[in-house]
Order: structure tokens, then sequence, then C-alpha cells
């Protein structure tokens, strides 16, 4: 069956129309005519021959057999390297082309249709974007702490000091001389109060006035963040469970499981907690919006 899909697509990429050739006319006048089509008619058959995954060599082959000659094969080349990707108005199937030269496909190979892909489906199958969002960013306000999140305190001003602490897993800091502080849950914010009031213990100049000799000031940011285990069900290419970073979004979770598969919905992507859907996801927002 194959190889009378290529003889068509020969005399579909040499005649001049979509329709059939005229009773008569031979393979040389079928060249002859290839020579007067237009590029757009010869674009369009290229088109078609691309959709159904043939090549550029299967139908110089052909040509060459049926006496094409090195202006007619250089014509098809400059055409299919300058032709794009078919559009779904050019996709066809194989009963449509057997059809237009009366030739009935077998009954024991069913024509396969050829889909277009869904808008959105490329962007999952690209080159490997990044799972991690870069740390040089400031931290979500929202984001919240948890056990293995790493972070730096740094005080200056009087006194000149820093802590590297990792949320241990009771959800804890250690800072020398002081007790372990209770961090999990909480935004950077919160959990910079928190640290205020504690480290006040043994500084005692994070309570003197900014004016004051005195005077201790520090900041807290996160240097890496903790690794978060992901469930992803339903439609999608590869279900299962996936070990994200605790900055990773939905599309990178979705990126991780291969998006999602031929029945998969786009628009309806359900962010579900302790058994709640806390929140619904359109992938089209994103893909035209950003």
């Amino acid at each position: 069956m194959r190889n009378l899909l290529l003889a068509l697509f020969s005399l579909v990429v040499l005649s001049t129309s979509a329709q059939s050739l005229p009773k008569g006319v031979n393979l040389k006048s079928a060249i002859e005519m290839a020579r007067s089509s237009s590029d757009d008619q010869l674009k369009s058959y290229i088109s078609q021959a691309k959709a159904q995954g043939y090549s550029l060599d299967e139908l110089k082959t052909l040509m060459r057999a049926q006496g094409a000659s090195m202006s007619d094969l250089d014509r098809l080349s400059n055409l299919w390297s300058a032709q794009g990707e078919a559009t779904a108005e050019q996709t066809l199937s194989l009963e449509s082309i057997s059809t237009s030269f009366g030739v009935q496909p077998s009954t024991d190979d069913p024509p396969a249709q050829i889909r277009t892909a869904r808008f959105g489906a490329d962007f999952f199958s690209k080159a490997k974007i990044s799972e991690t969002p870069e740390l040089y960013l400031a931290t979500p306000s929202n984001y919240q702490l948890g056990p293995g999140d790493q972070l730096l305190v740094q005080l200056y001003g009087a006194s000149e000091e820093s802590y590297a602490v990792q949320i241990s897993r009771e959800g804890t800091v250690k800072i020398n001389r002081l007790p372990p502080i209770y961090l999990s849950g909480l935004s950077i914010e919160q959990a910079r109060k928190k640290l205020q009031v504690e480290l006040s213990k043994i500084y005692t100049g994070l309570q003197a006035k900014s004016s004051d000799a005195s005077k201790v000031d520090f900041t807290i940011s996160l240097q890496g963040a903790r690794s978060v285990a992901v469930t992803l069900s339903g439609n999608v290419q590869a279900p299962g469970v996936y070990t994200l970073s605790g900055f990773a979004s939905v599309i990178s979770a979705l990126y991780a499981a291969g998006g999602p598969n031929q029945v998969g919905s786009y628009r309806d992507i359900q962010i579900i907690r302790s058994g709640k859907t806390i929140a619904r996801i359109d992938l089209y927002d994103f893909f035209i919006s950003g």
C-alpha cells in the first residue's frame, strides 16, 4: 500500500492541480505539465507529502525513474526547503488521495487519518526546560518554608556575623547559644520577625534605635529550596510521583511528566491538596499570554 501511495504522490507532484490526470496523458506529458505548473501548486503538494511522512529523497527517486530532468529535481528541492510544515488546511488522508485518482484502498490496509498537532503540544517536546527556577530571584512572598530549605542569616552594624542554617525534619533551625527555632510553614517575612525576637536575646543591638552606635541589623535569604514530591495523575504522558524543587511551578511539573496526553485537557489542570481542588489552571492562558 505504501508503494501505491508513493506512486500517487509522484502523480500529485507532477500534475498541475489536485484533480486526476486526464485519460491518455502519459508520464512524459505529466513531467512536461509539472514544468508549467505554478510554485503555489507544487508547494501545496509538497505540504501534503510532508504531512504523510514522505521524504524529499523518496519523491526525487520516483521523479528520476519517470524521466525528470535535473532542473525539475532542483525546483522540487528548492520548494521543499522553502516550504514550512503542513498546515491544518493541507492535511489529508490516504483515502482522499486514492479516491481522487480512482483507486480504492485495500480493506486489509485501512487509511490512517493524519491528525494535526494540538495547540501547545510542541511546548512539551522542545529542548529540556529548567525545572528549577533561578534562586537569585527574590523569594516569592507566599513561599512557605519547610524541612530542607537552606537559609542565610547575616548580621551587620555593631556586630558582624552570619549563619548558614537548614530547616530540619522537625521544622527547626539551630543557631549557636539559642534553642531550636521553629520556622516550618512560615513565610520569609514571618521567619525574619521570629528570628529577630530570638536573636535579640544574644544581640541586644537588634532592639536599639537606628541612631544608636550599638545598632545591629540583619537579613535573611533563601539559599537553597527544598525538594518536594508531586503526584501527577490523570491523562498525562507519564503519570507518577516526581521530586521537584520547592520553587517548581505547575508548568515544571507537567513538563516532567511529558505534558497532557492525546485526551488530556489543556484547559482544566487541577491542583489538589488534602483531597480538595485548590486551583484550576488553563494552559492556554500561559501559552498565549505568558
